[in-house]
């Protein structure tokens, strides 16, 4: 589902992932996306990531 989302939309596409959901991350990173700043505030962290 989420490829076929993909495959719809303009590249780079970013979106926003909870710093402490690692389950999450980790199923980002496996297909292909790439942290590229961790932002807000101590308890509300969250990775910017990008999918080129």
């Amino acid at each position: 589902m989420i490829n076929a989302s993909i495959e719809k939309m303009n590249k780079p596409i970013r979106l926003k992932c909870v710093s402490e959901n690692q389950k999450a991350m980790k199923f980002y990173e496996n297909n292909g996306w790439k942290k590229v700043v961790e932002e807000g505030k101590p308890e509300e962290k969250y990775w910017v990531m990008v999918y080129e």
